[in-house]
C-alpha cells in the first residue's frame, strides 16, 4: 500500500518511517532506481510544486533489499488564483449606493474563495463563488483568493466594480406643442444639472424601442397628422446608464380652412 502526505505548493517536508528490528530503509526517487536519494528513517525532501511519489526500501543486514518498494505519495496542493466575471462590476446606481453580485469563472470543486478589499493581508469580506458588495458611486476594489485545506493561491485576482449614477430626467424646455396636420415640431429640453456631462436620447415610446435621435438636446419630429407623444431620456457621459423619460404631447388639429 502507498501512504500520503499533503503540502502547499513551493514547500517541502520530511518523509518518517520507522523500520523493523535489524532492517534498514533507504529512500529512491522512482520504484526501480538503483541510487538511493538518501538512508535512514527519515527523507528532507526538496521545495516541491507538483504532486510527487517517492520509494522506501528495506534491507535486512544492509545488503539485502526486499523485492518491493513502499510509495510514499507527497501531494502538492496548489489552488490558482481564481478568474472572475465581469458580469456586475459596471452597474448604474439609482442613490448614493448599489448592490451587485460578482462571482468566479469556473469555481474549482473543493476550493474555497475569500473576497477582500485589499490586495494582500486585511479581514475577508465573505467566502463563496459569489459575493453581493454594495458600493457608493465611483470605482471599489476587490480581490479574490483561493483557499486549499491551509494552502493559499500565492496571489488574489483583482476587480474594479464601478459604479455610475444613474441621470435625472430630462428638464422639458418644450413641455407641449400645437400644430397642424402636415406640420412638424421642433421638441428641446436639457439635462438636469446641465453640466452633468448627460446626453439626451429621443423615442416615441416610454421604454424600449429604438431611438429617434440621440446626443441631441433638440429633436424635429416628421410630418404629423394626428396627436403624438414622444419622449427624451438622459444618458450618463459613461457607464450608459440612462434616466427615465419625460414625455412631451405633440397636439395636432385639423389644417385650418
Amino acid at each position: 500500500r502507498s501512504l500520503k502526505q499533503t503540502i502547499c505548493a513551493g514547500t517541502s517536508t520530511t518523509l518518517n518511517a520507522t523500520p523493523a528490528v535489524g532492517t534498514s530503509l533507504a529512500w529512491y526517487g522512482s520504484p526501480t532506481a538503483t541510487t538511493a536519494l538518501a538512508t535512514g528513517n527519515s527523507y528532507p525532501t526538496p521545495t516541491l510544486t507538483a504532486t510527487t511519489t517517492y520509494y522506501v526500501g528495506v534491507s535486512r543486514g544492509g545488503t539485502c533489499e526486499s523485492n518491493t518498494r513502499v510509495p510514499v505519495v507527497v501531494n502538492v496542493s496548489n489552488p490558482v488564483a481564481p478568474t472572475l466575471s465581469t458580469t456586475g462590476t459596471a452597474i448604474c446606481s439609482t442613490g448614493t449606493i448599489q448592490s451587485t453580485t460578482l462571482s468566479v469563472l469556473n469555481p474549482v470543486s473543493g476550493t474555497t474563495y475569500n473576497w477582500y478589499s485589499v490586495a494582500s493581508g486585511g479581514v475577508s469580506l465573505a467566502s463563496g463563488i459569489t459575493y453581493s458588495p454594495t458600493v457608493p458611486i465611483g470605482t471599489t476594489p476587490f480581490f479574490v483568493e483561493a483557499v486549499i485545506g491551509s494552502c493559499v493561491s500565492p496571489a488574489r485576482t483583482g476587480v474594479n466594480v464601478v459604479s455610475v449614477a444613474v441621470p435625472a430626467q430630462p428638464t422639458l424646455l418644450t413641455k407641449s406643442v400645437s400644430i397642424q396636420a402636415g406640420q412638424n415640431a421642433t421638441l428641446s429640453a436639457d439635462t438636469t444639472p446641465s453640466a452633468s456631462g448627460a446626453t439626451l436620447n429621443w423615442y416615441d415610446v416610454p421604454t424600449g424601442g429604438t431611438p429617434l435621435a440621440t446626443n441631441s438636446p433638440t429633436f424635429t419630429t416628421p410630418i404629423l397628422n394626428a396627436t403624438k407623444t414622444f419622449y427624451v431620456e438622459a444618458q450618463s457621459a459613461t457607464g450608459n446608464c440612462v434616466s427615465t423619460r419625460a414625455s412631451i404631447l405633440v397636439t395636432v388639429s385639423p389644417p385650418s380652412t
